[in-house]
């Protein structure tokens, strides 16, 4: 395996791994969490030896057949990857950059953001391989970087989208394109664009799924989906601080599997990231005013999925 080092401003030397013209960044954490239940911590500076970017990081706490579920919806087998799990270790990022790219480059940013119901995906699966992307983007003579992202999942907390606080993105104003396949990013998207004034992105792209089957719940329906773990966990005579063990120590897998489907897997209404749910009459209402509100995202476009459907037998 051929690799290379960069100095990078705020982590130091990066170790990459180049093949194809293109250098690839794998696992590099942009957040830090002390627990499972505990908020995100930014990485803003790196000290000590060169940090080796060669490998994928490990992926947040999900069904481990949830990459072959994906495979068998696309219809075609990819190599399969040994990926572990982690409940802290998971918030990282997947770069590619086009071999030979400097800070001097200014080379636009096409940022991903996984599907999955929040329950499954991670930005190192095969089938998310951006290695070809960019290779295909600088033989179009059209280079761009190209950045995955890793997020929680609401196995555990379900608060709002991607966990916890990790979707405040800066972006490079003119430069960054943000593309997302997760149903809830309409509503994110919907945020950002009328909400903040920083420029996030140039352009976005909502792939498929629809916020009006991944609802964002109220806090009460969240305290019921609480009761309804507590009661599959077996821990409903258990103290508060036992239960927070319970929740920080149970192994993944086995707390996956201890969840009954009746208990939803979605963002919550929290007031700031999600000010409120959406509904049939908002979707059905052609007369928007989004544009007023702000001027730095120039292009949205959204997929249309009529055939986005799981069917069950």
């Amino acid at each position: 395996m051929a690799t290379t080092t960069v100095q990078t401003k705020h982590l130091g030397q990066i170790r990459g791994k180049v093949a194809e013209g293109v250098t690839q960044f794998l696992g590099i954490k942009y957040a830090t969490l002390e627990d499972r239940l505990a908020d995100a911590q930014l990485v803003e500076k790196r000290d000590g030896d060169t940090l080796d970017a060669t490998k994928d990081g490990p992926t947040a706490i999900s069904p481990s057949f949830g990459c072959d579920v994906e495979l068998a919806a696309i219809q075609h087998k990819l190599p399969a990857k040994e990926l572990t799990q982690s409940g802290i270790d998971c918030l990282n990022l997947n770069i590619a950059v086009p071999e030979g790219t400097t800070a001097s480059s200014k080379l636009p940013v096409f940022f991903f953001i996984h599907g999955g119901g929040l329950q499954i995906g991670a930005n190192s699966w095969p089938q998310l391989e951006f290695k070809r992307f960019v290779k295909l983007s600088a033989d179009k003579n059209l280079p761009v970087i190209a950045v995955s992202i890793n997020f929680e999942r609401p196995v555990i907390k379900l608060t709002t989208v991607f966990g916890t606080k990790e979707s405040h993105l800066n972006g490079c104003e003119g430069t960054l394109k943000i593309l997302a396949e997760i149903q809830t990013m309409l509503q994110q998207l919907e945020k950002a664009l009328v909400q903040s004034e920083v420029a996030l992105f140039k352009r976005a792209i909502a792939m498929s799924g629809s916020y009006l089957f991944t609802q964002a719940l109220p806090y009460d329906i969240h305290e019921q989906n609480y009761r309804q773990a507590i009661l599959a966990l077996g821990l409903e005579s258990a103290s508060t601080e036992e239960r927070i063990q319970s929740l920080l120590e149970k192994p993944a897998q086995e707390l996956i599997a201890s969840l009954p489907p009746s208990i939803l897997a979605a963002p919550a209404v929290d007031g700031y990231l999600v000010a409120s749910t959406a509904t049939h009459a908002q979707t059905a209402d052609r007369i928007s005013d989004l544009s007023e509100k702000s001027n730095w995202c120039t292009e949205l476009m959204i997929g249309d999925c009529q055939m986005d459907v799981s069917l069950f037998h």
